[in-house]
């Protein structure tokens, strides 16, 4: 399963969303040393990881 972000710059978008997580922005998400994220809620939390895969010109992709 993937979650597809259209974008002509993904590693921009990438970098924007890890930012609004590191600045409080977005409270629901978190990722790891290794770039994983993971939804915070209880039910969720470190029981699904969505790793982003860039393709530069293309699009941000999340797969689990």
């Amino acid at each position: 399963m993937a979650i597809h972000f259209k974008t002509e710059t993904p590693k921009k978008l990438l970098a924007a969303y890890k930012k609004a997580i590191d600045d409080g922005h977005i409270s629901t998400w978190s990722y790891d040393s290794d770039g994983d994220f993971t939804h915070t809620a209880d039910q969720w939390n470190k029981k699904a990881w969505l790793r982003p895969k860039v393709q530069e010109g293309r699009s941000w992709c999340f797969t689990f």
